[in-house]
């Protein structure tokens, strides 16, 4: 997921390239899927890896995308806001409906957003 993010942060071209999105979104999912991850078992913590020290320009501004124990949700929440994000954009992205699973994708958005508004109520 973090190569991901970068690609898509950083590289104009992949960042409006509906496939990208679409895999970001699948991998965001098998986060929240995993029965292997709970909040005793969480994500291993990804650093920087590019300095350890996480203030390296390049990766400061993708800090909101990482998940740390720090973040105050554990890393399934952190994981499904994600998904939430990244398939949304994906959804409204020119050419995505070209995609021959966008509709299975919009689908399955379209039926986990609406039973968490309907959770919340």
């Amino acid at each position: 997921i973090a190569w991901l993010e970068l690609l898509a942060a950083y590289d104009e071209k992949l960042a409006s390239s509906p496939s990208l999105k679409k895999n970001l979104g699948l991998a965001y999912m098998k986060i929240v899927q995993s029965k292997e991850l709970n909040s005793s078992s969480p994500l291993p913590v990804v650093e920087d890896i590019f300095d350890g020290t996480g203030n390296t320009p390049f990766m400061r501004p993708l800090k909101k995308y990482w998940w740390t124990e720090e973040s105050g949700v554990d890393c399934k929440a952190w994981a499904s806001e994600r998904w939430n994000v990244v398939w949304g954009e994906f959804l409204d992205m020119d050419g995505a409906e070209t995609l021959p699973d966008y509709g299975q994708i919009k689908a399955i958005y379209q039926m986990v957003t609406e039973r968490v508004a309907q959770a919340k109520l």
